[in-house]
Parts: C-alpha cells; sequence; structure tokens
C-alpha cells in the first residue's frame, strides 16, 4: 500500500462515492412516500448536505429551502436550524459572503432559541470564519471569541482547542504576535491532553510561523521541526511535505540556502506523489530563488518557470507575482533585459489581479456592512414595534387576569354566603321541626286528657235511655 498509495487512495474514493450515492438514491426513494413530519425535514436536510459535499451546490440549496419551508410548517426549528447552516455552508463555498452570513445569522437565532449551545457555538465558529476570510478581523475575533465561550461552557475541548487557535491566526494576521503566541500555545496545550497528533503537528507550525514573524529563526527553526516529527508519526503526508518547506523557508533566512534547497526538494517530492498542484507551487518557486541566491541562475529559471506555470495554471495570483518578481531579478543577472521587462509586466498584472480581489473583497465587505445596517435598522424598528404589540398585549392579558381574579374572587366569596345561609336555612328549618314536634306531642297530651276526663265523665253521667226510663215510671205513677 505504501508503494502505491494514490491507487488505492481512488479506490477507496471510488467506494465511498459509490456508497454516498446509494445512500442519496435510498433517501430520495424514502422521501417519495415519506409523510409531512419532522422525519421528512431530517431527509431533505440529509439530501442537502449530500449534494452540497460533493459540489451540487444548486441542488442543495433546493432540498435545504424545502427543508426550511416545511421545518415552519411544523414548528420544527432545529431542523430549520440545519437547513440554513447548509445553505451557508453553500453560499460560502461559492464565495457569497452576504448570502453565508445571512443564513448563518438565521441558524444563529433558531439555535439560541431552542437552547442548543453546541450547534450555537459552532454557528459562531462558521461566522467568524466567514469575517476572517474577508479580512475583517474585528468581526473574526468578536466572533471566536464568543465561541470559545460557550464551548469552555459545554466543555468540548476539541473545538476550544480550534477557537483559540483561529483567535491566534487573526492576531497574528494583525501582528499582535504576543497575543498569537499565547493563543497557539493553549491550542497545543489542549491538544497534547486530548492526544491529538494532528493538531498538535499543526500548532507547533502556528507557532514556528509566529516566531519567524518575528524574526526569532530558531525558535521556528525549533518549532517546525516538533511539526515535522508528529506529522512523521502520523503518516500525514501533507503536514510533511508544508513542514519541509517552511523549514526551508527558515534556512533561507537565516543564509543557508544549500540546506533550504534540501528540504524545498524534500517538499516538492512529497507533494508530487500527491499530486498536489498547489502544494507544488510554493517549493518550486522557492528552489528557484534558492538557486538564485547560490547564483545558479539557469536551474533557477527552470524551477521559476515550473512554479509559474502551475501557479497560473490553477490561478495562484499571488505566487505569479512572486515567480514573475524571481524571473525579472533572473533575467536581468542573465542578461536578458527583454524577458526581464517582459516578467516585471506580467508581476504588475498579477499584483493589480490581486488588488482587483482585496477590491472586491472591500467592496463586498462595505456592501454588506451597509446590508447588515440596513437590516439592523429595520430590526430595530421591527423590535420597537413588536415590544408596543406586546406591552398592549400584555396590559390587554394583565387586565383579563384581574377580571378573572376578581370574578373567581367573587364566586368564591357568593359561594360561601350561600353556604352560610344554607346552614342557617338547614339549621332554623331543624328547629322549626323540632318545634312543631314539641308542639304536636303536647297536642297530643291535650287531646289525650280530654278524651280521659270524657270517659270519665260519660261513665259518671246517667246515659240517656236510663233517663228516659225514669221519666217513663214516674209518669205513670201520676196517672188516675
Amino acid at each position: 500500500m505504501k508503494k502505491y498509495p494514490l491507487c488505492y487512495s481512488f479506490i477507496l474514493l471510488s467506494f465511498l462515492c459509490n456508497a454516498q450515492t446509494r445512500q442519496r438514491d435510498s433517501l430520495k426513494a424514502v422521501l417519495k412516500t415519506a409523510k409531512e413530519d419532522t422525519n421528512k425535514v431530517n431527509i431533505l436536510n440529509s439530501l442537502s448536505r449530500g449534494y452540497r459535499n460533493i459540489q451540487c451546490l444548486d441542488t442543495s440549496l433546493q432540498y435545504a429551502n424545502v427543508a426550511v419551508s416545511l421545518a415552519r410548517i411544523l414548528g420544527f426549528k432545529k431542523g430549520e436550524a440545519k437547513a440554513f447552516e447548509t445553505k451557508g455552508l453553500v453560499y460560502d463555498n461559492q464565495g457569497n459572503y452576504p448570502d453565508a452570513l445571512k443564513n448563518d445569522f438565521a441558524c444563529l437565532k433558531l439555535r439560541e432559541d431552542i437552547g442548543d449551545k453546541e450547534g450555537t457555538a459552532n454557528i459562531y465558529l462558521s461566522i467568524g470564519m466567514l469575517y476572517d476570510g474577508q479580512c475583517n478581523y474585528s468581526e473574526a475575533l468578536k466572533n471566536y471569541i464568543i465561541a470559545l465561550k460557550l464551548y469552555e461552557g459545554i466543555g468540548n475541548k476539541q473545538r476550544i482547542a480550534a477557537s483559540y487557535n483561529n483567535i491566534g491566526i487573526v492576531y497574528s494576521a494583525q501582528g499582535n504576535y504576543t497575543e498569537a503566541l499565547k493563543n497557539h500555545f493553549a491550542y497545543l496545550k489542549i491538544n497534547k491532553e486530548i492526544g491529538d497528533k494532528s493538531s498538535v503537528s499543526n500548532a507547533f507550525n502556528e507557532i514556528a510561523n509566529d516566531y519567524a514573524d518575528q524574526g526569532n529563526l530558531v525558535e521556528a527553526l525549533k518549532n517546525h521541526s516538533a511539526s515535522l516529527k508528529i506529522s512523521k508519526e502520523i503518516d500525514d503526508k501533507y503536514s510533511i511535505g508544508q513542514s519541509y518547506n517552511n523549514i526551508g523557508v527558515v534556512y533561507s533566512k537565516q543564509g543557508d540556502f544549500s540546506e533550504a534547497l534540501k528540504n524545498y526538494f524534500t517538499s516538492l517530492k512529497i507533494y508530487e506523489e500527491l499530486d498536489d498542484k498547489t502544494g507544488m507551487v510554493l517549493p518550486f518557486c522557492n528552489i528557484g530563488e534558492g538557486y538564485y541566491s547560490l547564483k545558479n541562475y539557469k536551474q533557477a529559471e527552470e524551477y521559476t518557470m515550473k512554479g509559474l506555470n502551475l501557479a497560473k495554471e490553477i490561478k495562484y495570483w499571488a505566487q505569479i507575482k512572486n515567480a514573475n518578481e524571481n524571473l525579472t531579478k533572473i533575467y536581468i543577472a542573465l542578461g536578458k533585459s527583454q524577458k526581464a521587462v517582459d516578467s516585471y509586466k506580467a508581476a504588475i498584472l498579477a499584483n493589480d489581479s490581486i488588488k482587483n480581489e482585496e477590491g472586491m473583497k472591500k467592496t463586498l465587505q462595505i456592501q454588506m456592512q451597509y446590508n447588515f445596517d440596513k437590516k439592523e435598522a429595520v430590526d430595530s424598528l421591527k423590535t420597537i414595534e413588536e415590544r408596543k404589540v406586546n406591552e398592549i398585549k400584555f396590559k390587554q392579558e394583565k387586565t383579563q387576569r384581574y377580571a378573572l381574579y376578581f370574578g373567581l374572587t367573587l364566586v368564591i366569596i357568593f359561594s360561601g354566603l350561600l353556604y352560610k345561609r344554607f346552614r342557617l336555612t338547614n339549621k332554623q328549618k331543624q328547629i322549626i321541626e323540632e318545634k312543631n314536634k314539641e308542639v304536636e306531642e303536647k297536642n297530643k297530651d291535650i287531646l289525650d286528657s280530654i278524651r280521659y276526663a270524657k270517659r270519665i265523665q260519660t261513665s259518671l253521667l246517667p246515659t240517656e235511655k236510663y233517663i228516659d226510663r225514669i221519666l217513663n215510671n214516674e209518669n205513670r205513677s201520676t196517672e188516675p
């Protein structure tokens, strides 16, 4: 496998591509019968991310837009945030920084709404990188620091380290090497703790660049060598090639051009094995410069031309400028005045192209700032209106609550009075019933007494028949 790395890499890449293609086809088949639910949003997001990974950016945006629409209908903020995040990445790939930031900010709001701290931190990191790419270092630094604090809050050491690295790069770009080194050493320390050797190698490389920019070539060489050692341990070919080139640059600055060339050639060989054209440009141009310093002008011209041709092929404007400037010096040394003039003109044109790109970036940045200021103003007015509406709504709700509480209080009081009245009525009724019962019992006693007296009276008085008989007898005795 070491003998044919490119062959095996191609086979592995083909296998992965086929696997991803099958996965996308499977997701599209499921999508046809999927219900309008959160699962469908997740499928759409997976398809969008998959097409973005293979640079089918328009298709990726189509799926992301559908995911946003469905997620909004469902109130699925997590799915909506994921779609906005992918859209931001797509626009970033297209170099459309305003739309990339617009979607990242939309994603950020949703992530904050649902309390997704890690997702929020990731978006702040992404926003920082977008600003960093436009050389808007103040905004980049602000977002990197916010991301760092959030990662520290959730204890994500890998991301904490990455944030320190990004902050260090910004400080380095601003020429603040003290802060750059402070953050890059923090980046190194954390990666040593978690055992991420690839990042440790990169940390040593960043530290070396900081020292080199300050002119401390001894420390620069020491740290580039440390980076190279770890890259060899993990067999990271790209990093190995980069370290050899960087070490060559340090030796060149020290005036040791032979040692510099030795490292440049080693770097070139590795990048040729990797078929990395961007990587090859630097050692080609550096070899040409090394030979020029040794006054080997023919070799200097040969390697500088190779670097120039590759730079033109990939439109690497900074190295096109650098190579033409070196060729100008070489042709002057060779006495080829016309070629020297042509190379000088080509260097100026390349420099103009760089300035045009920088000008476009600056214009884009100004336009972006205008758009954000405008959006902020609109959002401020909108916020004020929303606040007024919310205040009115709050007052209405407050009034309704008070009315409800008052009504409930009246009901409770009225219910209490009714209950008290009910108890009193029952008590009075019970008393009346007891009195009636008592009266009835007395009436009964009186009636019983009357009946008893009557019986006694009746028993003492003679009957009518008895009286009639006596009278009849008396009448008979009086007759003649």
